[in-house]
């Protein structure tokens, strides 16, 4: 059976029925560029288990030689950098270059948190978990109590994820609500500041499954994690094994790793997946099926036909 995604709720029940009776069950989903399509057997492509053997795994067995697969592998970090799409949208286009918080005093220390979107790891119990706390927020405010506590003198900024901005009304408003401190700047998840430009004059990153973890170590960045994440059994990241190693990671200087694991990371998300040879995708909405043009907005007609036809047998409220 092929299903797509595996993490919602509809293709999910079909993969586990499939490894209930036994079922060989491919999952389908973008692979790492446009023109390539991702095939993850018997689990999900979410699954960091996988991910983090597939990691090694697709390093080991290219054909490509070292040199080749270290410098797709610098691309990769260059290419976020530079905005460029590499399988879907860019969750930082609307960010100005080089814009940097107001008033923001990069002659103290800066430490940065960069947030994860909390809907898709609340889909995800099993594979994403916060080692020492419940939720980011809980974590959030642990970090800033043991900073309050070793009398930091510098600011700490909340990065909110770019794609939290549905999350954010009330992302954003229990932060402000739960963290006070003066030297904590929030930064929201619309906000215009670079990413990049807040990563380059951050002395320490802390974050709780982003993928600027990885970005901030290539960048020479020490980087901590307070979750579980594919890149894990990398040697790239610092990992807290309990609250009091936690305090040390934050309170005490920490040296940026890097180093050719993060190259292995950069080469997986630039080339796993096996390229089309039917379609060509020309963007995130459109593509070609055999020279015919296939556009989004055809599947979406189709998609909300039966999505009526559905509430209707459901005698559930027709919706615009």
């Amino acid at each position: 059976m092929y299903v797509f995604n595996g993490r919602m709720a509809t293709f999910r029940g079909a993969l586990r029925a499939c490894q209930e009776l036994g079922v060989e069950c491919l999952v389908h989903e973008r692979g790492a560029t446009l023109d390539r399509i991702g095939l993850t057997a018997n689990t999900m492509p979410h699954d960091i288990f996988w991910v983090q053997q597939e990691i090694l795994r697709h390093w080991d067995a290219s054909d490509e030689d070292e040199n080749t697969k270290c410098e797709i592998g610098r691309s990769f970090y260059q290419r976020k950098r530079d905005k460029q799409v590499f399988n879907w949208k860019v969750y930082t286009e609307n960010q100005e270059p080089n814009r940097l918080p107001l008033g923001l005093d990069v002659g103290k220390p800066v430490y940065s948190i960069f947030t994860s979107s909390e809907y898709e790891r609340f889909a995800l119990p099993q594979y994403y978990r916060y080692l020492l706390h419940d939720s980011q927020l809980e974590g959030i405010r642990d970090l800033v109590g043991i900073l309050k506590d070793h009398r930091f003198d510098g600011t700490l900024c909340v990065r909110l994820h770019p794609n939290s901005h549905d999350e954010q009304p009330n992302l954003l408003e229990a932060l402000q609500r739960a963290v006070q401190e003066d030297f904590v700047l929030i930064i929201p998840a619309d906000s215009p500041v670079d990413s990049y430009a807040l990563l380059d004059v951050s002395d320490k990153v802390l974050t709780f499954g982003s993928t600027m973890a990885m970005e901030a170590a290539y960048w020479g960045k020490p980087s901590v994690s307070f979750a579980t994440n594919p890149y894990q059994n990398l040697d790239a990241i610092y990992y807290p094994a309990d609250r009091q190693d936690a305090v040390r990671l934050i309170v005490e200087p920490l040296a940026a790793k890097g180093g050719l694991d993060c190259l292995k990371y950069g080469y997986f998300y630039s080339t796993f997946g096996r390229k089309l040879r039917y379609s060509e995708v020309r963007d995130g909405s459109s593509l070609t099926f055999k020279g015919h043009v296939i556009r989004e907005a055809y599947v979406y007609r189709r998609y909300h036909k039966l999505l009526k036809r559905f509430r209707r047998w459901m005698r559930l409220p027709q919706e615009e």
